[in-house]
């Protein structure tokens, strides 16, 4: 029977505490605020955290994809211009206009060399566009990390080194006209050559599609994570609100109603002077508690003098 009663002040003391019963009215409803406030400012620290978290890995995923895919649409353009050159040179019979082909299709070589390197190491492209220089940029390029792109990389590199000396071996070829069937074979082994270049670009582009793809699922999982963790603490600070709510609301209501309830019977005379309000806090509706009790003892004595 002692411990139950013990237990049961232990709670009454602690929903006290919660309900801020024994500090003064002010403080409490500041309190109170202020709790609320800490529960609103962690839903919005979640939010502010995630969209943070996410513009940081959305610009490094940009600042990182965007490039190398511009990059290797660079050189997938370059290889179909040195592919028309390289025809060019065949066909004309002119040999100063199949020279400005020629030199074209090897600085065109060269450009890729330079892009295929700068993926690798990481650095900054400049393009010189061919039909018109005031649509030239530049642009900054990390290093691929990727292991198969890595591979794909090394691979194209030596096929455009290959490709170099094919289209040398066309150009000397071209000075010698008595050897037309060695140009063909020399052609065909260049435009095979070229679609297998196309072919790893492509494969490079779609890599970089699914790690695109893959980055994409990867965020809209943690926007659906941040919406169902924002979701709970909202739910539980409404819970807490209406919860702490209640308590604090109860603890004022009751000592007031029965304030009001003991000043109605004494305005009918119907009030019970000994009977006494409870002093459940040490607020001021506490001391107004006390104050009262006071006053029917006042009124007591008073009486008991009468008669």
């Amino acid at each position: 029977m002692l411990k139950n009663f013990n237990s049961y002040k232990v709670v009454k003391k602690i929903i006290n505490i919660i309900t801020f019963r024994d500090i003064p009215l002010q403080k409490k409803f500041l309190l109170f605020s202020i709790g609320s406030l800490f529960w609103l400012m962690i839903v919005a620290g979640i939010g502010l955290t995630f969209m943070f978290y996410m513009d940081s890995n959305s610009k490094k995923m940009v600042q990182v994809n965007v490039p190398h895919s511009k990059t290797l649409n660079l050189l997938l353009s370059n290889v179909r211009e040195i592919c028309v050159a390289v025809h060019k040179i065949i066909i004309i019979e002119d040999k100063k206009i199949a020279k400005k082909y020629y030199e074209k299709a090897v600085l065109r070589l060269k450009e890729n060399k330079d892009y295929l390197n700068t993926l690798i190491s990481g650095g900054k492209i400049i393009h010189v566009s061919s039909m018109n220089q005031s649509n030239s940029f530049e642009f900054m390029v990390h290093p691929v990390r990727n292991a198969e792109q890595i591979k794909l990389i090394s691979s194209i590199s030596k096929q455009i080194d290959s490709l170099d000396l094919i289209i040398n071996d066309l150009w000397d070829l071209k000075n010698k006209p008595h050897l037309n069937n060695d140009i063909k074979e020399k052609l065909i082994e260049y435009d095979y050559l070229v679609i297998q270049i196309e072919k790893n670009l492509l494969d490079l582009l779609n890599i970089m599609d699914r790690e695109w793809d893959s980055f994409s699922n990867y965020m809209s999982v943690r926007i659906k994570l941040a919406i169902v963790l924002m979701s709970i603490v909202l739910v539980v600070v409404l819970i807490l609100y209406f919860v702490f709510g209640s308590l604090i609301s109860k603890a004022l209501r009751k000592p007031i109603n029965d304030i009001i309830h003991q000043l109605r019977a004494l305005s009918t005379g119907e009030i019970d002077l000994s009977k006494k309000l409870e002093v459940t806090s040490k607020d001021e509706l506490g001391e107004l508690s006390m104050e009262f009790n006071k006053l029917m003892d006042t009124l007591s004595h008073v009486a008991q003098f009468k008669r």
